[in-house]
């Protein structure tokens, strides 16, 4: 079971399946509403924190000013690389026929090599962007062990991660869970019931994970479960077509897309024209990739900014730029407000 399960039955989970911190940074206030109050919250973004963490810390701490905001610092083997910045599980797959995170030949081999250098890919940069929200916004550390040397992390501790050499495992989930136990037990927090604002708040459209989508669209987009076994859904661009967004804020808001992205590049998606008829709105031409190392080929969703809107009602049309063998997916729609907010206790700026 997951570390929130392990704590308590009074749990709601927002994870999405396949994002960052991109998407909740400014849907927070759709994902959460308006009724619920929440005593404890905890954040698990971390090597990609960079795509709205902050952002996201931010929203929070404005909504709930009394909340204790834990982050969780993880980490995972595929962050190991060697020197030509190769992941070591590519190493130990192409260079050693070996598959598994708990093979001991891989432990014989990382420590007999003393010739391959290893070292954390990326986490640098992600451990100082963390230090900075939690300071920011008041929050809370909690770290899964990572061992300053990688032998030592793949030699020592392979039993805290799953074999896709990726997602923690059992036995780190209750480590993080007993971690988070202590630190309530230090904080001893109290029920609160003070409420901040969503600052110029946001409306959004995800259909990801339920395949129901309530935007006007032309029949040119289709609905799809594209992944049977994980029900993950998409609106997929056959042909040219259009949807209906509505601006329903009394001023300017920032028009966000989501779609499926794939890397390293080349994409499996075509390239996209998004255009606004009738509008001075200048077109966006949409490239599906992600660039982000990772370390591994992907397959997630990404979240971009197309346009300002004023008040009012826009049609989208989408042209696909080049033919692939997988259509453009479509999985979210947000219109959203001001989310440069300032540090905790200073409200945002009119729009």
């Amino acid at each position: 079971r997951a570390y929130p399960f392990l704590l308590s039955k009074d749990v709601t989970n927002l994870a999405l399946r396949g994002n960052g911190p991109g998407y909740p940074s400014v849907c927070t206030e759709s994902m959460v509403g308006d009724s619920d109050i929440f005593d404890v919250i905890t954040l698990e973004f971390h090597p990609r924190g960079y795509d709205g963490l902050p952002r996201l810390a931010r929203r929070l701490r404005q909504r709930f000013p009394d909340a204790i905001i834990i982050f969780i610092r993880l980490w995972a083997p595929i962050n190991i690389r060697i020197e030509d910045e190769r992941t070591i599980q590519d190493w130990y797959r192409d260079f050693h026929h070996g598959e598994s995170l708990y093979d001991e030949k891989l432990k014989e081999l990382v420590l007999a090599e003393p010739e391959t250098t290893f070292h954390f890919k990326n986490l640098q940069q992600a451990d100082a962007l963390q230090d900075e929200t939690v300071e920011e916004v008041g929050g809370h550390l909690i770290k899964l062990y990572r061992p300053d040397d990688p032998r030592s992390a793949i030699a020592r501790y392979p039993h805290m991660f799953s074999d896709d050499w990726h997602h923690p495992s059992e036995h780190a989930h209750h480590m993080i869970a007993h971690q988070i136990k202590d630190l309530l037990g230090l904080l001893n927090p109290q029920p609160s019931n003070r409420l901040g604002t969503w600052g110029a708040g946001d409306e959004c459209h995800n259909f990801y994970e339920s395949g129901k989508v309530d935007l006007r669209h032309d029949p040119g987009f289709v609905m799809k479960k594209f992944h049977p076994r994980a029900k993950k859904y998409a609106l997929e661009l056959k042909e040219p077509a259009s949807i209906t967004v509505t601006n329903k804020f009394d001023g300017p808001r920032e028009l966000y897309l989501v779609f499926m992205v794939t890397g390293p590049p080349p994409s499996i998606y075509p390239h996209v024209l998004a255009t606004f008829p009738g509008t001075d709105i200048p077109p966006v031409e949409i490239d599906p990739v992600s660039t982000d190392d990772f370390g591994q080929a992907i397959h997630i969703s990404k979240l971009q900014s197309i346009a300002t809107i004023p008040p009012g009602q826009y049609v989208v049309h989408f042209l696909p730029l080049e033919k692939k063998d997988v259509p453009f997916r479509l999985t979210g729609v947000s219109i959203t407000g001001q989310l440069d907010i300032g540090p905790f206790g200073y409200e945002p700026a009119p729009v």
